[in-house]
This record gives structure tokens, C-alpha cells and sequence, in this order.
């Protein structure tokens, strides 16, 4: 991504100079298996250079602003790059605030993340935007009318949706907006400045780095209306839902029984049998999952008789499980709970031969609904013969 160095003040600088410059001054230094180490430099001014070294070499760099604006959302998944090993793209959905109903970012830490967080959990990320090109206008009135020319030269700008849009499945974005602020910055590994926008439309703001020479237009002032492009990163990956350190802050308890989004989006029950706090940290909510379906809460509750168990013993990390979407219905007495299952996992557990499943409900059904079918056994196909008319 040295491409995109100007925006946080790499404009006149060789980006092999800006590599070397920052080998020899690094903040931090993460080292990663097979010769793959991320040497980082960072200053005040949010600028941020990783170097990913594969073999004591540079292979590729993940240019970052470490701006103020975060956001959390569900991790929908990763992409890894073909350009190199440690840096890739993150997908966030119903993302909050929302900025666009999915967001794209080039992750610094990707190289850490797919070990550390699970997909389909919700997560907090720090989110800015790197500017590629822009135009400025006086006002939103001047776009519009430049966008609407007709005839003679082409409009100053090409007519887009106001606010963040993004482009397919990478972290490009179209941005329109207004400058709320603006703050002039320097980069002490270069010495050369630049500007920090904060771009407000409808409500919803983004920080973006910009060189001062990518801005077409009048000058840069507040209250000037910015069309550009924008390169989406994020930094500071972590799990949005706090767990609490002790297992009876948890709102389901043994016994608990409470519905959730299960297989294929049908609501299903399930039934807390234990909640073990774990040696090396975390709490692990054991429970056994009923195999109704249903397709309300009503038809659920309206249901009689006794119930069918689909799988007697599911061990699920607590943040996982705050992060599916489950409504606790009361208590029931534990009848015929499989305590042998629970025991076997507990001794597995210590012998570093189990552990829980760390993402949503929803996942794991669809997730168990497949293993099943895979060792289903397939019916045999009948031989050929004539057909009899």
C-alpha cells in the first residue's frame, strides 16, 4: 500500500526511503512464525507505516491512520491479499454508527486477527480513510452544479451518491461530504505535512489523511464540500461484547432455558446445564439444544409436550454466546442431563485436547447440520438395467 504514503505525508519521499527509514526508527516489532516478523513505526500525528518482513526482507507495507473514529459491527469474515501474508481485508456488517451497510477494511493486524477473532462475532475497530484524489467546492450547491453541467468541458466532478459508498468487496470508497474540521499534521519520519479532514453527510463522520496536493478545487477550509476516493483502514481489532469476570454476571445460569436463532434462521431452545469458570481465563456455558423448530416466538411458546434433544452436550464460549442473538425464557429443572459428556469434555479440556466453540449459535447449528450430512451414509445407486415398459 505505498501507494498510498502522500496521505500521511509520504508525497515527496521515495517509498523504499520511507521502508529503510522506518526499519531503522521502529515503535514496535511483532514477530510471527516462518521468518515473518511486522516491524512498525507510528508517531503522534497518527501516521502509521507497517513493514511486513518475510525472511529479514521487506515484502509488503500497510500504510495506516490511526485516527479517533471506531466502530464496532459483526465480523462477517477475512480476505487474504495475493500481494503478500499479513496484510489483508476485514468485512464488517450492521456496523455502528453506521457508515455504509458493509464495511470494507485493509486491516494492519490481519496477520494476528484470523487467530485472535472469531468470524461472526461482533468487534471494535478503528476506522479512518486514507485519500487517494478529491475535489473541493465552496458549498454542497457548487458540487451539484457541477455534477449537472452539460455541454462544453465535463463537469468538475462525477456525479455520486452523497456519503460513503463502497466499491465491491474492497476497501475503495467514494466519499461526499462536507469538511467538518481540519487539522494540520506532520510526519516526523519524513518531515513532510498533511492534513487531517473530518468529513461529516447526514449525521455520519469519517476521518480521512490527505495530502494537501490530491485536493483540487478552492483551498482547503471547514464548511467546503469534498467528492473524492478514499482507502478504508482499520487497526486495533478487538471483541466489542465484555464478558464479565465472574460466571454469575452471566444473564443465563444452569437451568436457563431461552430461545435463539438456530438452523437455517428458525428459532430453536436450548437449556443451560453447567457454566465452568476456565483455569486459563474465559467461561465456557455448557448446554444441551432442543430439536424443535419453529418460526415464531409464539409458535414456540404455544408448543406442548415433551421435547426432543438434538445434541446433549454443546460446550460455547461466553462471548460467543453474548453475541448470538437469544432471549433467556425462564428456568426448568435438569432432568436427564448427559453428565458423562460434560465430564469427558472437562478431562479433554485439561489434557489440551478440546476446547469450545468460540462463535454464534446460528453458526454452530449450520456448522453441526453439515457434519451431519457429510457422514450421513449416501444411498447406494441401483445398477443399471433395462427399462421395463
Amino acid at each position: 500500500m505505498s501507494g498510498y504514503l502522500p496521505a500521511i505525508g509520504g508525497k515527496e519521499i521515495e517509498p523504499l526511503e520511507a521502508v529503510d527509514r522506518a526499519l531503522g526508527s521502529p515503535v514496535e516489532i511483532r514477530e510471527w512464525p516462518e521468518l515473518l516478523r511486522r516491524v512498525i513505526w507510528r508517531d503522534e500525528s497518527g501516521a502509521e507505516l507497517w513493514v511486513h518482513l518475510e525472511g529479514g526482507a521487506p515484502h509488503t507495507t500497510t500504510v495506516v491512520f490511526r485516527g479517533s473514529g471506531r466502530v464496532t459491527g459483526r465480523l462477517a469474515g477475512y480476505s487474504a491479499p495475493k500481494d503478500g501474508p499479513m496484510n489483508g481485508l476485514m468485512m464488517l456488517l450492521a456496523v455502528e454508527p453506521e457508515l455504509a451497510p458493509r464495511l470494507v477494511l485493509d486491516l494492519a493486524e490481519f496477520g494476528d486477527a484470523p487467530s485472535q477473532i472469531t468470524a461472526g462475532r461482533r468487534v471494535s475497530v478503528g476506522v479512518s480513510g486514507l485519500l487517494k484524489e478529491g475535489q473541493l467546492f465552496a458549498e454542497r450547491a457548487a458540487y451539484l452544479a457541477a455534477c449537472s453541467k452539460r455541454g462544453g468541458e465535463p463537469p468538475a466532478a462525477a456525479l455520486l451518491p452523497v456519503g460513503l459508498r463502497l466499491q465491491g468487496d474492497q476497501p475503495v470508497a467514494s466519499l461526499v461530504g462536507t469538511i467538518d474540521q481540519l487539522e494540520k499534521r506532520q510526519n516526523s519520519l519524513t518531515g513532510e505535512p498533511f492534513l487531517v479532514l473530518m468529513v461529516e453527510w447526514e449525521g455520519r463522520k469519517l476521518e480521512v489523511a490527505a495530502s494537501p496536493t490530491d485536493l483540487r478545487g478552492i483551498p482547503p477550509t471547514p464548511g467546503a464540500y469534498l467528492a473524492g476516493q478514499v482507502w478504508l483502514v482499520g487497526y486495533d481489532l478487538n471483541y466489542a461484547t465484555v464478558v464479565p469476570a465472574d460466571p454469575a454476571a452471566l444473564p443465563v445460569q444452569p437451568g436457563t432455558v431461552a430461545a435463539f436463532a438456530g438452523w437455517n434462521g428458525y428459532l430453536q431452545l436450548l437449556q443451560v446445564t453447567q457454566v465452568d469458570s476456565m483455569p486459563a481465563g474465559g467461561i465456557v456455558v455448557h448446554m444441551r439444544i432442543f430439536g424443535e423448530l419453529f418460526d415464531s416466538l409464539e409458535a414456540l411458546q404455544q408448543h406442548h409436550g415433551d421435547r426432543q434433544i438434538a445434541v446433549p452436550h454443546l460446550p460455547l464460549d461466553a462471548g460467543a454466546l453474548l453475541d448470538s442473538d437469544f432471549q433467556p425464557l425462564g428456568m426448568a429443572e435438569l432432568v436427564g442431563v448427559d453428565e458423562e459428556a460434560h465430564q469427558n469434555w472437562r478431562a479433554a479440556y485439561d489434557r489440551h485436547e478440546a476446547g469450545a466453540f468460540a462463535i454464534p449459535l446460528d453458526q454452530v447449528m449450520t456448522w453441526l447440520a453439515n457434519m451431519q450430512a457429510a457422514q450421513a451414509p449416501q444411498p447406494e445407486e441401483e445398477p443399471a438395467g433395462e427399462m421395463i415398459t
